[in-house]
């Protein structure tokens, strides 16, 4: 789930196992680093390092082995036509990237962090897949009318410091999507995050130790996360990152605004109402023009 976020060689059925070895898949920045923009660099490197040091925490057995099961529940809410193109914004190590081509769905996925880029194309090289991955910002990616469906799961959605790239990217996906396309974004509501707040929390994984600090600014409208990560051999690391927590009317604005139709909020991948209670804000819209 890194924020933000390449052309493959052919196979003879895109997303499924080809009869012989598959070429390996590839990936590469969207915008050479001369041509962005200076707020729009990809990563720091502490950002990075959060990312890749958070991934054995919000990345664990259970999430990982729970992908099908949320691909099952989304595709039937949705209707996806057989070998739809999807772009997997955010895809992180691609958990949703590799099922999805496991259904047989055309995959793009598109990440700022190498690493979790580089564990998805072994990944996806590994089961002969051909899924074309992308190293870049999801703020400057727009490829318009190319994808049946755009997600942006996982909790990536909010952590722009500016209101407007938010903004950006929704618009980005509209204009990427086919008529009758949907974009799927999953967050936690901010109504669940304050009913449930604890400004300090800690868990244990793996030998680690993760203390979790957070600070609510801007009247909630922004999050800060100050993580403090404990190695089994004594060391310590601290991150600090922020992000914009949304309620379901205030993402369900900004779909709208960006030109979706039938846009409706969810409590989980299957349709599920959403309430303050639910664990998940999943905020799904259409884009209008299909026959």
């Amino acid at each position: 789930m890194s924020t933000s976020n390449t052309t493959a060689p052919s196979t003879p059925e895109i997303g499924q196992p080809s009869a012989t070895a598959a070429a390996p898949t590839t990936w590469r920045p969207t915008t050479p680093a001369e041509e962005r923009p200076a707020r729009h660099d990809l990563l720091s490197k502490e950002q990075v390092g959060f990312w890749e040091a958070a991934e054995p925490l919000w990345l664990n057995e259970q999430r990982r082995d729970g992908a099908p099961a949320e691909i099952d529940a989304l595709l039937a809410m949705l209707e996806v036509p057989p070998e739809a193109a999807v772009l997997d914004l955010c895809c992180g190590p691609g958990r949703h990237t590799i099922e999805l081509a496991r259904r047989g769905y055309r995959m793009t996925g598109l990440d700022m962090t190498r690493t979790y880029l580089e564990t998805a194309d072994e990944a996806a090289t590994a089961e002969g897949f051909d899924v074309e991955f992308i190293e870049g910002d999801m703020r400057l990616f727009e490829r318009p009318a190319a994808f049946d469906l755009v997600l942006n799961l996982g909790r990536s959605f909010g952590y722009f410091s500016d209101p407007e790239d938010d903004v950006g990217v929704v618009r980005s996906a509209y204009s990427s999507l086919r008529p009758g396309g949907a974009f799927v974004v999953e967050t936690i509501g901010k109504e669940a995050l304050i009913r449930s707040f604890r400004a300090r929390s800690w868990r244990e994984h793996q030998g680690r130790f993760y203390l979790f600090e957070l600070t609510p600014n801007r009247n909630w409208s922004w999050i800060v996360d100050r993580t403090i990560v404990f190695d089994a051999d004594g060391g310590q690391t601290e991150f600090l990152f922020s992000y914009r927590p949304y309620a379901a009317s205030e993402l369900v604005s900004l779909f709208e605004a960006a030109g979706f139709v039938d846009v409706q909020a969810y409590g989980d991948f299957d349709g599920t109402p959403y309430s303050f209670t639910s664990k998940k804000l999943v905020v799904v819209g259409r884009k209008g023009g299909a026959d």
